[in-house]
Order: C-alpha cells, then sequence, then structure tokens
C-alpha cells in the first residue's frame, strides 16, 4: 500500500494508475490518497520525515508501506502546470490554498494576502493559467489593490527578496548562503544519500521557481499595469514597480518609521510644542508602538572611551539607532549637527542610525542639503519634522 501526498485538493494525477482524483470520488487503484488543502507540494523539510514513519505504518498495516511524495520537486507553478497539462484547468477555481477565509463568514474562497494566497497567484500566472484565476476567490486582490496589513506586505517583500536571490545566485553562492537550512535535510530525504546530489536537487528547485517567479510577474504587469494610469500604494505591481524587495529590510524599517513619524508627529504638537527633547521622545515612543515587542529606549549603553553612549532607541536588535534631536532656544542648527556627527563617531560602523529632528521654526535653512551631507556618509538617514 502506499501513502501519496501532495497535490491539489480538487483533483491529483495519481503517479501510479495517471487517475485524476477528485475530492469524495473513490479510487480503483491501491493508492491511498490524502488530499492537501494547499494545491503545492508538501513541505519539503516535513517531508523528509516521512522515512521516519515507514516502519510504523508498516507495522499497522502488516505489509511493507510506503510514503511517497510525487511533488516533491515541484513547484508551484510545475503542479499547475501539470493539471492545465492533463486538461483539469477546471479544477483550479474550486481548489483551496488559504485557511484564512474558513470561518469569516466571506463568500471569497481566499483572503488574498497570506504566504499560501501569493504563492497561488504567482504560480498560476508563472504557468500561464491566468484565465483560471478569477479576482472573485480572493478577498482582496493585492496585485492592483494596496496590501491591507503590513504583515500581508512584509510576505510580499520577503517572498519577492527570495525570489530574486535564488534568481540571481549561482549553485556556489547558494551554498554558502544556505548552508545551515541544507544540513537540516541531508540524510532525511529518502533517495538522496549522496550529498551533492540533494544540494543539485535542492539548487535546481530553487533556481527554477525564481524564473517562474519573474516570469510569473511579467505577466502580472502585461496584464493589469497600465502604463499611463497610476499603481495603488501598497500593491503588488507597485512593490515591484519600486524594486522595494531589493532594499535592505533596515531601509524598509526605517521607511515605515520614518512614514509613521512623518504623519503622526506634526499633528501631536500642533497646540503644544514638546516641552523638551524627553517629551519628543516620549510621544516617538507612544507612535512606535506597533514595533513595542522589539522597542528599547534608552539601550543599550555603547563603551566609548572610558565612558559610554546611550542612544534614545533601538530596534532590530540594536541593528538601528534612534536618535531624537529638538531645535528650539539655545539648541541652534549647528549644535545639532555637531552632536549628529559625534554620534556616527560613537556608535558601531554596523548599525544605522535614524536621526529624527523637530525643527519647529524652519531654523533648518536647507533640509535638502543636511539629509544629503549625512546621509551620502552611510549608515544613517535623516528624518526633519514636521
Amino acid at each position: 500500500m502506499s501513502l501519496v501526498l501532495g497535490g491539489d485538493s480538487a483533483g491529483d494525477i495519481c503517479v501510479h494508475c495517471n487517475f485524476a482524483h477528485s475530492k469524495g470520488r473513490p479510487h480503483q487503484c491501491e493508492c491511498l490518497h490524502a488530499n492537501s488543502l494547499d494545491s503545492g507540494s508538501v513541505h519539503r523539510i516535513g517531508s523528509a520525515h516521512y522515512g521516519r514513519c515507514r516502519s510504523e505504518f508498516s507495522i499497522i498495516a502488516e505489509k511493507p508501506f510506503a510514503i511517497e511524495v510525487p511533488f516533491l520537486w515541484y513547484t508551484k507553478s510545475d503542479v499547475v502546470a501539470s493539471l492545465t497539462g492533463a486538461g483539469h484547468g477546471l479544477l483550479l477555481p474550486s481548489s483551496v490554498s488559504c485557511s484564512h477565509t474558513y470561518n469569516s463568514g466571506t463568500n471569497a474562497t481566499h483572503c488574498g494576502e497570506c504566504f499560501q494566497c501569493l504563492d497561488r497567484r504567482i504560480g498560476i500566472y508563472g504557468a500561464g493559467a491566468y484565465q483560471w484565476d478569477n479576482e472573485s476567490l480572493y478577498a482582496t486582490n493585492i496585485i492592483t489593490s494596496s496590501i491591507p496589513s503590513a504583515e500581508g506586505k512584509t510576505i510580499a517583500v520577503d517572498y519577492l527578496r527570495q525570489a530574486a536571490n535564488f534568481s540571481n545566485w549561482n549553485q556556489r553562492y547558494f551554498y554558502s548562503q544556505m548552508l545551515d537550512e541544507l544540513q537540516m535535510l541531508l540524510g532525511w530525504v529518502p533517495g538522496y544519500e549522496d550529498e551533492n546530489e540533494l544540494v543539485d536537487k535542492i539548487w535546481d528547485l530553487c533556481s527554477r521557481h525564481g524564473g517562474q517567479v519573474a516570469r510569473a510577474l511579467r505577466r502580472m504587469r502585461e496584464l493589469h499595469e497600465g502604463v499611463f494610469s497610476p499603481l495603488a500604494p501598497d500593491s503588488l505591481l507597485k512593490v515591484v514597480s519600486d524594486r522595494e524587495f531589493l532594499k535592505a529590510p533596515i531601509e524598509r524599517l526605517v521607511t515605515s518609521i520614518e512614514n509613521c513619524l512623518e504623519s503622526a508627529l506634526p499633528k501631536l504638537f500642533q497646540s503644544v510644542r514638546p516641552a523638551n527633547e524627553a517629551d519628543l521622545n516620549d510621544k516617538i515612543e507612544g507612535l512606535l508602538d506597533a514595533w513595542r515587542d522589539d522597542l528599547l529606549r534608552e539601550h543599550p549603553s555603547v563603551p566609548f572611551g572610558r565612558a559610554g553612549v546611550v542612544p534614545d532607541f533601538s530596534l532590530d536588535r540594536g541593528h538601528l539607532l534612534i536618535e531624537g534631536k529638538y531645535i528650539r532656544g539655545a539648541t541652534t542648527p549647528s549644535r545639532i549637527t555637531e552632536g549628529m556627527a559625534a554620534d556616527l563617531t560613537k556608535y558601531p560602523q554596523e548599525a544605522h542610525i535614524l536621526f529624527v529632528v523637530y525643527d519647529p521654526d524652519s531654523a533648518i535653512v536647507d533640509r535638502a542639503r543636511l539629509k544629503r551631507d549625512f546621509e551620502s556618509r552611510g549608515r544613517c538617514t535623516v528624518c526633519v519634522l514636521p
């Protein structure tokens, strides 16, 4: 007896008899078919552990029991192409890749913004099966509409960044960057006892995925991006157009914080100005509540000479330091810039520094030049408000 894992929840092609399984339909061959809610292949790390279960299943079945994963080396696009190539493209709209809508009460079967939904849509476009990708299946059409949540956008950016890496890396660099992950699989993938053979197979899979994602994005732009039409902010097309996935994670974090402070901080002090720099930092801390799990105030202490210096805030385990500066009275622009230059000297070279300069009286004559002069040195960003 065999347990066949992976494939589409509405229809799969059996590797033993080439029969198209249908949901809830009995099958004549000796396969025990396990439907998957995900229309792609089974998670590769999970599948590496199936060998541990063979002996236990064999004891229960009282006969040799094989666990086969026919879609192990398939990308999402490969799965879709196999389905449409066998003449079963009509099954795609009825397949479900998302688990977020089960209890939502919505008519859409997919939320549209989770990893599974993104992978599904890119897989379908990559396989050229977009005629089966009905927008009504998704609560949000992230291709042309804004991605509703920050988490959803992060998922999209990280997904595209990984695909870009797989597309641009050569095999040697892939091995050096993914060594820890590859070591987890050594010895656990049935049929691949040779380390080099397994790495070659994984590299081929990842490289193929990167190329298919690139093809999917080109098709999306051809079909949905108007040359003279604006793109919705934070939509997938906008993320691709702006190449956000090529930015370092720390740059994206800084941009998010800048956008938050630029929109909210001036309103907080519209009637009453901050009493001092500590008051300014109190308000900044409140506005950064979205990052509260990682935000530290006046930490860490960084050794400098015989003393120590402490940033106003730190994020991302100290990779981002935030310094609040308040121009008023005797605290002139020249004193502020001197302090900023000193901070660049004191703090670690690997840390990025975000300077939040509050200048209510526009004492800084040329803000663009100030930003340019400091940011050209690297490892810092200057945000002047209001």
